[in-house]
């Protein structure tokens, strides 16, 4: 979710295949945010939607519940070729006690003790030479990056 004023929220199952990713998505209304926050879940399968009945599945077969709230700002550049979408997330924090995503005045900690940047740079099948040449420019190194896996590690 990108603006706390939002009526819905986007909730995903991601999908990963080596390098690629599959992301299945599905909209929830605030109040059913906060049902699920709570550990209420049996909502999910009313809503008569395939991804949705996969959150319920997924939360009941694992106990899910939530373990941390992350938040990072977002600089966004988009372009219809290839449906490229480059990123730039930074000030990326977390909390392991307030979950409200709602919750303008959270107590979010920094996750990295120096600023990092993380570049994200999601296309269809192949990305145009100007922009590989433009990024092989930047500092930095290429891995894969979770902010929610290394929330969990620094709390």
């Amino acid at each position: 979710m990108y603006d706390l004023d939002q009526q819905q929220v986007k909730i995903e199952i991601k999908n990963r295949y080596n390098e690629y990713m599959m992301k299945e998505t599905a909209f929830l209304e605030k109040k059913e945010v906060h049902q699920l926050i709570k550990g209420d879940r049996d909502f999910l399968l009313k809503k008569n939607n395939p991804t949705l009945n996969r959150v319920y599945y997924y939360l009941t077969r694992d106990f899910y519940r939530p373990t941390v709230l992350i938040d990072y700002e977002r600089e966004a550049y988009l372009s219809e070729i290839q449906n490229i979408r480059i990123t730039f997330d930074k000030n990326i924090r977390a909390s392991t006690i307030d979950f409200n995503i709602f919750n303008k005045n959270a107590h979010l900690i920094p996750i990295f003790d120096h600023e990092i940047i993380v570049l994200e740079v999601k296309f269809h099948q192949f990305l145009p030479q100007y922009i590989k040449k433009i990024i092989s420019n930047c500092q930095g190194s290429r891995q894969a990056i979770s902010k929610y896996c290394i929330s969990r590690i620094q709390y």
